[in-house]
């Protein structure tokens, strides 16, 4: 898709970008895992159902998360190329229109003195990159998530299971499985606890993220007596003008309603 292009359109853009933007769209300018808003330039195209998934029984767990219509539209990518037929009643995988999501590059600065958008000194912390081909339960999939993620005022997201009907061991391993996809994202790394930490101090004031805040918004968090170390050094980076200008990428913290 990187290189495909239209040949009976001048100056065609590529399938990929395309495609991208089409996803970026309809996913509101929003990363699908930490809620960051991105654009084009900084966007990844996550697969739900990795490339490099391994073998058939590897693909197939995950077809209980898709809706019968859209698991019609896809096969796997080694079944497809085993078997191609025209007309195509099915994409392989790696390029299906269902299971592409639109995922930020998850990358932050690597010091606090850094420019927070110069290439060479960012690394990937979280959300497509940092999963990479390992399992996670497909949430992006479902359409109740909003509301079914909880963002405590500390800055931490956990998952709990709301289904009363899901009890016992049922309930421990459904618990541990949410709790290893949110680890495999990453979504609790330092940065994002930071930014939401400080998004719900500043939402609880109807406050924006203007530079005017940083002072007063920085000293009173980093008093809390029960942060950790990790917690506070994390808070002190956001003095930097660098890395406070990141909140204004995760505005969607900016509503008290939705931590609980």
């Amino acid at each position: 898709m990187n290189s495909d292009r239209d040949p009976h359109v001048p100056n065609a853009d590529t399938t990929y970008n395309i495609l991208r933007r089409q996803l970026l769209q309809e996913n509101q300018g929003r990363c699908c895992y930490c809620m960051r808003t991105i654009e084009e330039g900084n966007t990844t195209l996550e697969h739900v159902i990795p490339n490099k998934t391994p073998d058939q029984a590897g693909y197939d767990k995950y077809q209980t998360f898709y809706s019968p219509e859209d698991w019609q539209k896809m096969v796997f990518s080694k079944a497809f190329l085993a078997n191609p037929c025209w007309p195509y009643r099915a994409f392989p995988h790696t390029v299906a229109y269902e299971n592409l999501i639109p995922s930020c590059n998850g990358k932050f600065a690597k010091s606090v003195s850094a420019d927070i958008h110069a290439r060479d000194d960012r690394e990937s912390k979280c959300c497509n990159n940092k999963r990479g081909n390992e399992y996670v339960i497909p949430f992006v999939l479902n359409r109740q998530m909003v509301s079914e993620f909880k963002y405590h005022s500390n800055g931490h997201v956990v998952w709990p299971v709301k289904d009363a009907n899901i009890q016992g061991d049922a309930r421990r391993k459904l618990l541990e499985e949410h709790k290893e996809t949110i680890s495999r994202l990453n979504l609790n790394c330092p940065e994002l606890v930071a930014i939401r930490r400080i998004w719900f101090l500043l939402s609880s004031l109807g406050k924006d993220c203007d530079a005017r805040e940083k002072d007063r918004i920085i000293f009173f968090l980093t008093e809390d007596d029960a942060l950790i170390k990790e917690e506070r050094d994390m808070l002190n980076n956001f003095w930097s003008d660098n890395y406070w200008s990141l909140l204004s990428e995760y505005r969607y913290f900016n509503d008290r309603s939705i931590f609980a």
